[in-house]
């Protein structure tokens, strides 16, 4: 093969690669009183994590699809339980709320 067959093939692989990745978008609110958690981070265990914008949401991409992903959440110095999500499809949402219980932050799954 010529080297811009090979060049073309390699990219070809790199984009159906990344058209195959999954990722888990949502929306976080804290309660009581409904406030997005701005600032929190989201994290999973696949490999990736997101910053909470001001409305609540965040996006992580580029995860492996048709897997289990445990979420976890940072926020004002303390870190949820866990929350699995599995990755069936390309896009995966997940909102949650995240009610504070003396020193534990819960996430419950909504």
């Amino acid at each position: 093969m010529g080297s811009k067959a090979l060049l073309f093939l390699g990219g070809f692989m790199l984009l159906a690669g990344a058209a195959s990745a999954a990722e888990i978008y949502g929306q976080l609110w804290v309660t009581p009183g409904n406030s997005a958690p701005v600032g929190g981070v989201v994290e999973t265990s696949c490999g990736g994590q997101a910053e909470v914008d001001r409305y609540g949401r965040y996006r992580i991409t580029g995860l492996p699809k048709n897997q289990t992903c445990a979420l976890t959440i940072q926020y004002r110095n303390l870190t949820s339980n866990l929350a699995n999500v599995y990755t069936g499809s390309h896009r995966n949402g997940a909102n949650f709320m995240l009610k504070f219980t003396g020193e534990r932050l819960l996430l419950i799954r909504r």
